[in-house]
């Protein structure tokens, strides 16, 4: 397991990269659910690094990036930004990324993202 530091220098290395994949990488950074609480201070890091690149994969042509968009939203952002981000996909047209976004507002307990 990581340190906050070494977890937070990944980050950063990942965040800036150019890699196709560095949103399910990220992600997978996270997926240990015995990670410290001091964790969840590296997801809101990782939050600020990633609005770009998710703004691109919410408005990508591919459903499979807007899914693993939504995926990282979900997983990374709190629940006002998150809104705004779902709020393009829920009636997007690929029914895959309509249901992912959402089962992404169910469970994060939002009500409305229009």
């Amino acid at each position: 397991m990581l340190t906050l530091v070494e977890l937070l220098q990944k980050l950063k290395t990942l965040a800036s990269s150019s890699s196709e994949d560095k949103l399910e990488q990220i992600e997978d950074l996270f997926s240990d659910v015995r990670a410290p609480a001091e964790f969840q201070v590296a997801r809101h890091y990782a939050a600020r690094l990633l609005v770009g690149d998710i703004d691109a994969g919410i408005t990508a042509v591919s459903p499979e990036q807007r899914s693993t968009a939504i995926s990282t939203v979900q997983s990374f952002f709190p629940r006002n930004q998150a809104a705004r981000l779902l709020r393009h996909v829920v009636k997007d047209p690929d029914p895959k990324v309509r249901r992912a976004a959402r089962r992404a507002v169910r469970n994060l307990g939002l009500d409305d993202v229009a």
